[in-house]
Order: structure tokens, then C-alpha cells, then sequence
């Protein structure tokens, strides 16, 4: 049945009369002025205990790695001062802050993340570990080592423009061409993780950046290693209160990440592919159509039952409209695995003119080189919270545009 025409016997709960908006019809709606920051205090004491520098050492587990040799422990100077300019803030969240930096030693730019010191420990392990398990592919953000200092745990990572978030907020008329490069490149990102039996689980416009017209996956803090879970549970759809718990009792994370773009299964302990490819298809959807998803509630029930927006439908071409449903069958099953999209003649027709004409870089026009995003304070550099960390040592403790795009021929 036509998902556009079709008439859906949905249950009560579901059924409402509300409507998703674009992010720019909320924006131009009034709303309450924002709280302003308020200025941290830091006493005396504080102040005394940041000119004490701890030891930094680098993190690792299988992947053997090492500090630069531009450190020097007689220098009264973090690492991270002393190996790396820090440019400006790119990126702040829950679990911490991220620098674009410039490497002293060979004057190239990173990106630096450093966690919040209420991060909890094994937390922060858990994504150094994932990260090394992920291994190199050109549409994931490559991942070069990790250390702590301060009882505070930094990742250097390959340094990338801007987030698809961003760019979403400066350009809320994204074009379809930019939305087929997300699909190739980030189901090309997926299609590798899968084949290693691991799934994101957090695939949404804030963990895919942009590079040079590329798109990279980023952020491995929910990780999922299906070799973990019992091969009785794996893509087990219909798991006992037991079996869920067993099921969590064998991965390294209990979050199952942000809920816009969260697949319905994950809610009852269902971890299989096809909730990485619910995560991009809603990525699309909303990037395509400017859509401010929902969190909860009916409309979040009514996406996930194939009652997909009007203004998708006004937007995007009959060949993405069908693709995207595809993407959001609530039967996980009944989802296209991405290997699968990528063999879709426009796909494959997508890789030709890359290889023949190269990639638009969709950022270009957004970007600044001298444009300092976020003060960065000094008082920052050493944040240290007894109360919420303790330190790790390394490695010991760690442990060793038509319909023609769907045919396959």
C-alpha cells in the first residue's frame, strides 16, 4: 500500500492531530529568551591545585601507542599545551569538549576530545577500546591514540570541518545531491563496521562530519560488539525479561543513545543492523526536509509505523522517498542492509561520477579559518574533580531521483 495514500489503522495512543515543524518555522516563532551563562568561580584553593600537573600517560589496549617526544616532565606545561595549539572549541557535549588543535611537532590539525571529569571511568576506557577495535576506512573518523592527564581522558582524532548538525543549522535547505552523498558514504562506513559484527547504534547529524564533499562516521562510545551477545539472542526479536538482561550484561554500554533517531526495537534489547540503517534513513529525513524530529510521543510512534511528514514528501524525489521507507520499516528484518543500498544501480552510478568529477565540498562556503568559535580560558586546561574521577594506568589495568536506483542488476 502507498505509504503517502494508504489509510493505517493505528492504535489510539498514536493517533493525534499535532504535526512535525520545520526548524525554520520554529524559529521564527517567539520564544523565551535563553538563561545567560553564568561566569565558574574557582577559589584560591582550586587555583593552587591547577599548578599541579600530574603525569600524562598514554591510554591504550591492544594498539600499542606512545606520547610525543615533545613532552617534557620538567615543564611546568600539560601535554596537551605543550604537543598541541589549541585552536578553538568545535564541538561540547555531555561527555566532554572538543579542540580543533595544531600539532607543534608537524603543524598538522586534530581534533581533540576531552572528557568531563564526571564521566564515568570504564566510560571512557570502554570508547578508547572501540575506537581501536574500528579499525582504518575512509569514511570513519580516524582514530590516532589516547592518554590521560589529570585523571581526565583526551582521544586524537582526524580533525573534519563540521558535523552535519552544523551545517543543517546554516543551511536548512539541504540538497538532495548532498543527501544521497550522506547515504553512500556513511552506508559504505556502516557496511565495514557490520562486517566486523559491530553496530554503531548512535548514527545521527551530530556523529557524521564533513570533509572535503566526504562524510565520516564518528563517535564510538556505544559500540555494540554483536560477538558479545549469545548467538540464541542475536537479531532475536522476541527476547524474555531474562534474556534482555543477559543480553546488556554482555555489552559495554546500557545507553542506547538519542532518542529522535533511536529504532523501536532498541527499546526491548534488540541489537542488530537494521538500527544503524534506522538511524541514517531518519538522518535523511530530517536533514532533507528540515524536520525538528520528535523525542516522544505519538509523532515519534507515527514515524516509526511508516507515516512518514508531508513535508519529506514535497521535498524529496520518488526514488528517495522510497528508499527512506525502506530504511524505516519497523520490521528491522525487512530493512535493507547497507551492503544492499549500495548496490542499487544509483549507488553505483553515484561512485562513477565521484571517481570522474570528484565531490562538491559542501562546507566550503560555511567555513572561516579565522573564525575563533569559543574563548578558550585558560582555566580550562586543568579541570580536576577528585570527587568524580580516579586514575587508570595504562594498559596494565586495561588488560591485553526515478525508481531506477532500486534495480540491482
Amino acid at each position: 500500500m502507498n505509504r503517502r495514500r494508504g489509510v493505517f489503522s493505528m492504535p489510539e495512543e498514536f493517533q493525534t492531530n499535532e504535526r512535525l515543524f520545520t526548524k525554520k518555522e520554529l524559529a521564527t516563532r517567539n520564544t523565551a529568551p535563553t538563561c545567560p551563562g553564568v561566569p565558574i568561580k574557582f577559589s584560591k584553593m582550586v587555583m593552587r591545585k591547577r599548578m599541579l600537573y600530574s603525569e600524562p600517560k598514554a591510554v591504550f589496549f591492544n594498539r600499542q601507542v606512545k606520547l610525543s617526544d615533545m613532552y617534557n616532565d620538567k615543564k611546568n606545561v600539560t601535554y596537551m599545551n605543550q604537543c598541541f595549539l589549541k585552536m578553538q572549541i568545535i564541538g561540547e557535549g555531555s561527555f566532554g569538549v572538543v579542540y580543533k588543535v595544531r600539532c607543534r611537532e608537524t603543524n598538522e590539525f586534530y581534533a581533540v576530545k576531552r572528557a568531563k571529569p564526571h564521566i564515568n571511568v570504564q566510560d571512557c576506557l570502554a570508547e578508547i577500546e572501540n575506537n581501536e577495535k574500528v579499525g582504518h576506512h575512509p569514511n570513519i573518523v580516524k582514530y590516532y591514540m589516547a592518554w590521560q592527564e589529570w585523571s581526565q581522558f583526551h582521544l586524537q582524532l582526524e580533525y573534519c570541518e563540521m558535523s552535519l548538525a552544523m551545517y543543517a543549522k546554516k543551511d536548512s535547505d539541504m540538497s538532495e545531491e548532498m543527501c544521497w552523498n550522506i547515504l553512500y558514504d556513511i552506508c559504505q562506513a556502516l557496511a565495514f563496521l557490520h562486517d566486523k559484527d559491530l553496530l554503531h547504534l548512535d548514527v545521527k547529524p551530530g556523529n557524521i562530519l564533513l570533509k572535503q564533499g566526504h562524510f565520516k562516521l564518528a563517535d564510538f562510545g556505544l559500540l555494540v560488539d554483536l560477538k558479545k551477545i549469545p548467538e540464541p539472542f542475536r537479531n532475536n526479536a522476541k527476547l524474555t525479561g531474562e534474556a534482555k538482561k543477559e543480553v546488556r550484561n554482555c555489552l559495554s554500554t546500557l545507553s542506547d543513545g538519542d532518542s529522535k533517531y533511536l529504532a523501536a526495537e532498541v527499546l526491548d534489547t534488540v541489537y542488530t543492523t537494521g538500527c544503524d540503517i534506522f538511524g541514517l534513513g531518519i538522518t535523511i529525513l530530517e536533514c532533507s526536509a528540515d524536520l525538528d524530529l520528535p523525542e516522544h510521543g505519538p509523532l515519534w510512534h507515527q514515524i516509526r509505523h511508516g507515516i512518514l511528514p508531508k513535508e519529506f514528501h514535497k521535498r524529496a524525489s520518488l526514488g528517495l522517498q522510497v528508499l527512506i521507507e525502506k530504511m524505516l520499516y519497523f520490521n528491522c528484518t525487512m530493512r535493507p542492509a547497507a551492503q544492499k543500498i549500495l548496490s542499487y544501480q544509483y549507488m553505483r552510478e553515484l561512485a562513477k561520477r565521484d571517481k570522474k568529477h570528484g565531490r562538491t565540498d559542501f562546507a566550503r562556503p560555511f567555513i572561516n579559518d579565522n573564525e575563533v568559535h569559543n574563548f578558550i580560558d585558560y582555566y580550562d586546561e586543568c579541570f580536576l574533580d577528585n570527587n568524580n574521577t580516579k586514575s587508570v594506568q595504562p594498559h596494565s589495568v586495561l588488560g591485553k531521483k526515478s525508481l531506477q536506483f532500486l534495480n540491482d542488476d
